[in-house]
């Protein structure tokens, strides 16, 4: 029998479900819509359960281009693609690029889905042109037909000169680091299809300047790369130039992952919707300043939540004035890095605090905290009329501070203290949570 030929029971069991109704395979997408595992295997069944159930299964598109094959991916989304009609219903899209040259290529694709609310653009090579790479993104971006429909953006520089494409080639080749010699002339590639390819290493007086290291490092990009990156500007010229960025009008919330963004946060100034702010991948934690003024601490009143995740364990300089330039925050995150320097009572007084998600503190001489040692912590901040608007404190995974032998739904769980004031007195209710 020819590997070919049909199972009929398959067959069957897909006429089976083709000659159902709308309406019942609908109430069994709609009992199902809890259990992801089963929806997706019941989108397996055939190709009509497959499109009834996108709607439940997906809200977003995620596009990482590390070859051109990733572009592949959209067609089911193109004019006859099979998920045409679902472009609608697209809400979040994630770029990820290895080089910035092809945001280009992945930005026009997204616009094939006009209800695009949620953006997150990530480019891994990105530390010598953070300044330009933050101009020209806005640029590319304000071209989308959604751009000012968006309520959440992030974006996101990371990486090092770890990885290269090859100059010239037209299909961008993703070159593997396969040796780095840091005293050496070459730093050598590796392509399955091309072999070893020896790039130069920037000479000892080209390391020492930024500006001759940004041309070193755009001489070995394609010209649709160097087109778009432009060429190096200094701080002063960036500062004027952060006025052409224009924000989205219905823009929620601002994500900067980047080494250093006091700089990037000048377009907020003026700002009245974006009310929630997320640092990460921080190396250096400095306040934002005035340019004329650089001793003039600047101030950002619309912020109400603010997410910290840097990459640095020295906070508590940043915390002294934190409050100051967020005088409004309401909720407060922070993911700590390794082994911080700031301990709880280091952490910022904002005076409007109600909601506090933070790492359980440690005392690393007397041992571990109790639930009682926070409180104790807490109540300190009280007496000295700090975080008087608390209402809540969150601690990532530390379920089993509340139960010593914790059974597995409270494994992995995290433990919030309900704060409530009553009669002069504060009381601690403590939970469980996700």
């Amino acid at each position: 029998m020819s590997s070919a030929t049909t199972n009929p029971q398959e067959t069957e069991s897909e006429l089976s479900l083709i000659a159902l109704p709308t309406e019942i395979l609908l109430s069994v997408v709609s009992f199902l819509h809890e259990d992801y595992s089963a929806l997706k295997g019941f989108a397996r069944c055939s190709r009509r359960c497959y499109i009834l159930t996108f709607r439940k299964r997906f809200s977003g598109v995620r596009l990482c281009w590390k070859n051109s094959a990733d572009c592949e991916y959209p067609k089911p989304f193109s004019d006859e693609g099979i998920l045409s009609s679902f472009r609608g219903y697209i809400r979040t899209a994630t770029i990820e690029v290895r080089d910035a040259g092809h945001l280009l290529g992945l930005v026009s694709l997204i616009k094939q889905f006009p209800n695009i609310s949620k953006l997150e653009v990530s480019v891994e090579n990105s530390c010598y042109f953070e300044r330009t790479l933050y101009l020209a993104t806005f640029r590319l971006l304000g071209t989308l037909p959604f751009y000012d429909n968006l309520k959440k953006l992030e974006l996101k520089w990371g990486g090092d000169y770890a990885s290269q494409y090859r100059k010239g080639d037209p299909k961008f080749a993703y070159l593997e680091a396969a040796e780095y010699v840091p005293n050496g002339e070459i730093v050598e590639y590796k392509d399955e299809s091309s072999g070893f390819i020896p790039l130069p290493e920037p000479p000892y007086k080209v390391r020492n300047s930024q500006k001759k290291q940004y041309k070193f490092r755009l001489a070995q990009y394609v010209q649709v790369q160097r087109d778009f990156l432009g060429p190096y500007i200094k701080e002063t010229k960036f500062l004027g130039r952060l006025a052409e960025i224009r924000l989205p009008k219905e823009l929620k919330a601002l994500g900067l992952g980047m080494q250093q963004a006091k700089l990037h946060l000048l377009p907020l100034i003026n700002c009245t919707t974006v009310d929630t702010l997320i640092l990460t991948r921080a190396e250096e934690l400095e306040y934002t300043t005035n340019p004329v003024n650089p001793t003039e601490i600047l101030q950002f009143p619309a912020i109400k939540k603010f997410v910290l995740a840097p990459s640095t364990d020295k906070l508590t300089p940043y915390f002294r004035k934190i409050a100051f330039q967020f005088p409004n925050v309401e909720s407060f995150k922070l993911i700590r890095w390794a082994n911080p320097d700031a301990g709880f009572n280091d952490l910022p007084n904002f005076p409007k605090l109600r909601h506090l998600e933070t790492f359980w503190p440690m005392n690393y001489e007397a041992g571990d905290y109790s639930t009682q040692d926070v409180e104790d912590c807490l109540r300190f901040r009280f007496r000295y009329r700090e975080w008087l608007e608390l209402r809540s404190v969150k601690f990532r995974g530390h379920a089993d501070k509340l139960h010593p032998r914790p059974p597995e739904e409270h494994r992995y769980g995290s433990l919030i203290c309900n704060v409530e004031r009553k009669d002069g007195e504060y009381l601690f209710n403590w939970a469980t949570c996700k």
